[in-house]
């Protein structure tokens, strides 16, 4: 579907996205960083750094849920990537020790 460059290009253009989000987010600042990581989870939702990145934001913002479904939608896709699997995992894990209820 894509050629060499196309793939190439998507490649640097989320990682420039992602790295921008990482950024803010050293700086403390997730509200600036969201929408890098969404763009860069967007570009390409193959790259395991730029689904975690987007997936620790939202956690951290509170937004669990969303944060677990792109955690378990990339793990279905890549199941060889164990980072994605722990961040899930421990995620659901606080999840459960805040409100065991759930």
């Amino acid at each position: 579907m894509f050629g060499r460059r196309s793939r190439v290009a998507l490649f640097v253009a989320s990682g420039a996205q992602e790295n921008l989000g990482i950024l803010y987010k050293w700086r403390g600042r997730l509200d600036l960083a969201l929408p890098h990581s969404r763009r860069a989870h967007a570009l390409d939702p193959d790259l395991s750094p730029a689904a975690c990145d987007l997936a620790g934001a939202l956690a951290t913002l509170g937004q669990t849920d969303d944060a677990l479904a792109i955690l378990r939608d990339f793990t279905r896709a890549h199941p060889q990537h164990c980072t994605a699997a722990d961040l899930e995992r421990a995620i659901a894990a606080a999840i459960s020790a805040e409100n065991p209820n759930r």
